[in-house]
């Protein structure tokens, strides 16, 4: 039962996370972002998904169906139901 509200929270979390990135982007084509607010974003974004990953392992979980993607902050990113098998 733990393992499945961990699986569920993450991939909220992941999916909120994908969001936040997307309009962080969006912003930064528009240039309404400054330096200092690409590069802030830019690392909260990498913690954000480097402590998913954390606690995925934790509990045993991987990422699920990863695929590359190419984008201007990131080469790879994390599939939608990252946590979900």
């Amino acid at each position: 039962m733990q393992k499945s509200v961990v699986q569920l929270v993450l991939t909220i979390v992941e999916l909120l996370r994908r969001l936040m990135e997307r309009q962080a982007i969006r912003r930064m084509e528009q240039k309404t972002l400054t330096r200092k607010e690409v590069e802030v974003v830019g690392e909260a974004l990498m913690k954000l998904e480097e402590t998913v990953r954390e606690i995925g392992k934790k509990f045993g979980l991987t990422p699920g169906g990863a695929q590359p993607r190419p984008r201007p902050a990131r080469q790879v990113d994390v599939a939608a139901g990252y946590f979900l098998r």
